[in-house]
């Protein structure tokens, strides 16, 4: 009887250690995967930081190159316009030197017709 008791208390024993194992090993587990969850969960945050981070960047850019492009239109057009009112000189002068050559050219036939 006392063996049977000695073998029972070992068998228990043995339960008891095996017991205790697996509930070690899933605390190990439980620990490794909050620690793998907590890890996943910076990682994630850090990529929507950075993805942040870069599409502020694009915005900015895209604003600083809409801005020069509006300068660039501005000062073309300025540009346009100062040409448009050199060519109307331009123009003018022309009209003018016709006009004051066709009253040479009459001028002349007045002189020609006179003599």
């Amino acid at each position: 009887r006392q063996k049977y008791e000695v073998a029972l208390q070992n068998v228990q024993r043995k339960e008891f250690e095996k017991q205790l194992m697996w509930e070690r090993n899933q605390m190990i587990l439980s620990d490794k995967y909050k620690k793998i969850k907590k890890k996943q969960i910076e990682k994630e945050k850090s990529m929507k930081r950075k993805k942040a981070n870069k599409d502020q960047e694009i915005r900015q850019a895209k604003e600083a190159n809409d801005e020069h492009l509006r300068l660039k239109l501005e000062e073309f057009k300025e540009k346009e316009r100062k040409f448009e009112e050199r060519l109307l000189k331009h123009k003018e002068k022309v009209k003018l030197r016709q006009k004051e050559r066709e009253d040479y050219e009459e001028m002349k036939r007045m002189e020609r017709d006179i003599k």
